[in-house]
């Protein structure tokens, strides 16, 4: 017989404990399989928007920059200053640099926006650096100075957030 009542007695104290931890702070929700339906949908829109952003940088805009650059008569036997002189390269940089950093991200996730603009930020200073070179006005451009590291550094973080959406790299975008 005691061990009944101290069965009951603590099964009644147990669902006592429950009840007021879920009234002082909610008692989980449950998800329903629509519930992980819609997140799963909602992922995977995500992940193909910015899968679409990327291809659209890489594909159409990567490409036409690349295609233009090396176009330029003698492009590999070139010094990286002969280069940085050449008004096909700057015009390429520059062209890339507005049609990238105009595509809209706006319905992308924040932390991969963030990543997106800090990149398109290292574009536009290499340009400006580049406009300095041609110029010989270093002084109005103060501060600014070759960014192909930074370039490569926010590209790298741009592609590990969108796997971080599951998003499938191809190999040709580390290039």
């Amino acid at each position: 017989m005691k061990f009944i009542s101290g069965f009951t007695a603590f099964i009644l104290t147990f669902v006592l404990s429950v009840s007021l931890v879920g009234l002082l702070f909610g008692f989980p929700k449950v998800e329903t399989s629509n519930q992980i339906f819609q997140l799963r949908s909602k992922n995977s829109v995500v992940k193909y928007k910015i899968a679409s952003l990327l291809r659209r940088d890489v594909l159409r805009n990567g490409n036409a920059r690349d295609q233009k650059i090396r176009s330029i008569e003698g492009y590999y036997s070139m010094s990286e200053a002969e280069l940085y002189n050449n008004y096909v390269y700057r015009q390429a940089v520059n062209d890339y640099f507005i049609k990238s950093s105009s595509m809209n991200d706006s319905m992308l996730p924040d932390d991969f926006q963030y990543a997106w603009r800090k990149h398109m930020q290292a574009w536009q200073k290499q340009a400006a650096y580049l406009n300095a070179v041609a110029d010989g006005n270093y002084s109005d451009y103060s501060g600014y100075s070759d960014n192909t590291a930074e370039i490569n550094e926010t590209w790298f973080q741009v592609l590990r957030i969108a796997q971080r959406y599951g998003v499938n790299i191809p190999a040709n975008y580390y290039n």
